[in-house]
């Protein structure tokens, strides 16, 4: 038995259409991705969590928001568009690393920000590396 997210649609279905007619499916993430109002109708099936304790402040809660199978192929095509522009039309300088991309590792950013430290010192202190963890959400729209 496979899964059907809240619009009714299975994500093997997908699978199996893409596998016959990957354009067909192309067609309608862009149609569908492209119209605000199908995007807004979605409805998104999520739970909320205290982050410290089982009986939170409202905002002291964390939220798990799952999209469904038609955001989550509209976010997979648009990732992947994006991240071939880049790599193809922006020129990234030697300086920067550009991790989560296939061949990359989660300790290249270590390494990375090590390199920066490393290259800080050497300028007299004149660099930074910084990392933020997200607790609460202010305003969600």
């Amino acid at each position: 038995m496979r899964k059907i997210d809240s619009s009714g649609i299975c994500v093997a279905a997908v699978k199996l259409v893409f596998s016959v007619s990957p354009d067909s499916v192309c067609n309608v993430c862009s149609d569908f991705g492209s119209s605000s109002e199908n995007v807004s109708n979605e409805t998104i099936c999520g739970r909320v969590y205290g982050k410290e304790s089982d009986i939170p402040e409202a905002n002291e809660c964390r939220a798990i928001l799952p999209l469904t199978v038609l955001l989550t192929l509209c976010d997979i095509v648009l990732a992947q568009k994006l991240t071939a522009w880049i790599l193809t039309d922006v020129q990234v300088p030697s300086s920067r690393h550009v991790g989560g991309l296939p061949g990359t590792q989660c300790l290249d950013i270590a390494h990375a920000a090590h390199l920066v430290i490393e290259e800080a010192l050497d300028k007299k202190s004149s660099g930074a590396v910084a990392t933020a963890d997200i607790r609460r959400f202010s305003a969600i729209p």
